[in-house]
């Protein structure tokens, strides 16, 4: 592919590193590619769809103030040679970003490493910090996790009927009464990166070099980063739950004073809401081993509830 006239909006010759290992979702983007320019610096060059400019403007605006107000670990797209985040070539649309090395994350092994879970805690505690205002983002827009759970119910229930009888006993959990449901409206809520998992950190060797695919940040309730996380540590193995890097990641921010006392109350059924999210992922793709797998990863952290808290001791 010949994308000579994209890196000229932002000045710039190369070639293509397509052999080139990248970090993150590929589904985020059209077409992305390693470029090296003549001056042997990397960058990652990526292809849009039309319908994303809006959107990945507001990010890439976003990411910027987090950087000027120095979050670490964040690495903002470029501006072309017209002071712009996007560059129309060639009838086609381009970001183009810094592009950060890492190491492979070792699967599902990672959840072992206390380390891991004490800086993926910093850096959230960091981002708390530095994100009291993001002016791409109105905090009146909030994104409503409770809203999105009733949709995705509504949605099983249409099309995917087959799997009800086992997200049926888990939606009337979180709808019973003074429930999760029920009690979302006090949940306070912050600027969050939206996706926050090990697999959108860029590696080194016992530091994070970068946090990557921010394409759902925006304000949310405010433990909802630590919720994915920890969703995300169970799913490789229930048992990294409460050894590894999870308990080392809560202790590191309740200590760090992260978070209202009304979230944490809330915590646990905040994780399981969220695995709606990845429940309706695997229905997208009609991926029924991983629909299994979530379903009765659910169910798990559904009859676990109680003694996930005692292991946390975040209600102590």
């Amino acid at each position: 592919m010949d994308v000579s006239n994209a890196l000229g909006k932002w000045g710039i010759s190369g070639e293509l590193c397509e052999k080139i290992e990248i970090h993150g979702s590929p589904e985020r983007s059209e077409w992305r590619s390693v470029v090296k320019s003549d001056s042997s610096e990397k960058f990652l060059l990526e292809e849009i769809w039309p319908f994303q400019i809006s959107t990945r403007k507001r990010i890439a605006q976003a990411q910027e103030e987090l950087s000027s107000n120095g979050l670490n670990a964040v690495f903002p797209y470029l501006k072309s040679e017209a002071g712009e985040f996007v560059g129309e070539a060639d009838g086609r649309f381009w970001m183009l970003s810094p592009f950060i090395e890492g190491l492979e994350l070792t699967r599902p092994d990672y959840i072992y490493d206390e380390w891991r879970g004490k800086l993926l805690s910093d850096w959230l505690i960091a981002l708390g910090k530095k994100s009291d205002e993001v002016s791409s983002f109105g905090k009146d827009a909030v994104f409503d996790l409770k809203a999105y759970c009733f949709k995705i119910y509504r949605d099983v229930m249409l099309n995917d009927p087959y799997i009800l009888p086992q997200v049926s006993p888990i939606f009337s959990y979180l709808r019973k009464e003074d429930g999760f449901f029920e009690n979302y409206h006090k949940l306070p809520t912050s600027f969050c990166h939206g996706d926050f998992h090990a697999l959108n950190v860029i590696w080194g060797e016992e530091s994070i070099n970068a946090v990557i695919d921010w394409e759902f940040c925006g304000y949310k309730p405010e433990l909802y980063d630590v919720a994915n996380m920890v969703g995300c540590f169970g799913i490789e193995n229930p048992a990294g739950l409460k050894k590894g890097a999870c308990p080392a990641f809560i202790k590191n921010l309740c200590e760090g004073g992260f978070g209202e006392n009304v979230g944490w109350e809330n915590f646990t059924k905040t994780v399981l809401a969220l695995r709606f999210a990845w429940l309706a992922e695997w229905l997208r793709k009609k991926d029924k081993e991983m629909t299994s797998l979530e379903l009765d990863y659910m169910t798990l952290l559904l009859d676990s509830e109680k003694e996930l808290n005692s292991s946390w001791g975040i209600l102590d």
